[in-house]
Protein backbone atom coordinates (compact mmCIF):
# COMPACT_ATOMS: atom_id res chain seq x y z
CA UNK A 1 0.00 0.00 0.00
CA UNK A 2 1.54 3.50 -1.16
CA UNK A 3 0.20 5.43 1.31
CA UNK A 4 0.89 3.66 4.09
CA UNK A 5 4.11 5.28 4.96
CA UNK A 6 2.41 8.84 4.95
CA UNK A 7 -0.22 7.57 7.31
CA UNK A 8 2.56 6.24 9.92
CA UNK A 9 4.40 9.68 9.28
CA UNK A 10 0.92 11.70 9.96
CA UNK A 11 0.11 9.48 13.05
CA UNK A 12 3.52 9.77 14.75
CA UNK A 13 3.23 13.41 13.98
CA UNK A 14 -0.05 13.51 15.36
CA UNK A 15 1.21 11.67 18.39
CA UNK A 16 4.35 14.06 18.75
CA UNK A 17 2.29 17.41 18.70
CA UNK A 18 -0.28 15.78 21.31
CA UNK A 19 2.07 15.19 24.20
CA UNK A 20 4.03 17.79 23.54
CA UNK A 21 0.23 19.44 23.90
CA UNK A 22 -0.30 17.49 27.28
CA UNK A 23 3.55 18.62 28.49
CA UNK A 24 3.04 22.43 27.64
CA UNK A 25 -0.55 22.68 28.99
CA UNK A 26 -0.73 25.00 32.06
CA UNK A 27 -4.29 23.69 33.55
CA UNK A 28 -4.83 21.52 36.68
CA UNK A 29 -3.69 17.99 36.40
CA UNK A 30 -6.46 15.83 36.23
CA UNK A 31 -5.79 12.42 38.34
CA UNK A 32 -8.40 10.32 36.73
CA UNK A 33 -6.76 8.03 34.18
CA UNK A 34 -9.55 7.15 31.86
CA UNK A 35 -10.29 11.71 31.21
CA UNK A 36 -5.94 11.94 30.29
CA UNK A 37 -6.49 8.36 27.83
CA UNK A 38 -9.63 10.15 26.18
CA UNK A 39 -8.00 13.73 25.81
CA UNK A 40 -5.32 11.83 24.66
CA UNK A 41 -7.08 10.02 21.75
CA UNK A 42 -9.09 13.22 21.09
CA UNK A 43 -7.00 14.91 20.36
CA UNK A 44 -4.19 12.78 18.35
CA UNK A 45 -7.35 12.15 16.14
CA UNK A 46 -8.26 15.71 15.52
CA UNK A 47 -4.71 16.03 14.59
CA UNK A 48 -4.25 13.06 12.57
CA UNK A 49 -7.70 13.95 10.92
CA UNK A 50 -6.79 17.87 10.28
CA UNK A 51 -3.07 17.12 8.57
CA UNK A 52 -4.55 13.64 6.90
CA UNK A 53 -6.89 16.23 5.05
CA UNK A 54 -4.04 19.09 4.22
CA UNK A 55 -1.99 16.74 2.97
CA UNK A 56 -4.44 14.92 0.33
CA UNK A 57 -5.95 18.40 -0.30
CA UNK A 58 -2.75 19.48 -1.26
CA UNK A 59 -1.45 16.18 -2.66
CA UNK A 60 -4.75 16.03 -4.72
CA UNK A 61 -4.26 19.95 -5.89
CA UNK A 62 -0.57 19.61 -6.98
CA UNK A 63 -1.40 16.39 -9.42
CA UNK A 64 -4.44 18.39 -10.51
CA UNK A 65 -2.55 21.45 -11.75
CA UNK A 66 0.48 19.22 -12.93
CA UNK A 67 -1.65 17.47 -15.78
CA UNK A 68 -2.83 20.62 -16.56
Amino acid sequence: MKRRKVFLLILIFSVCLTILGFIVDSDEYVPDVVQNSLDFLLMTTLFFGFFSLCYFSVSFLLKSFSKE
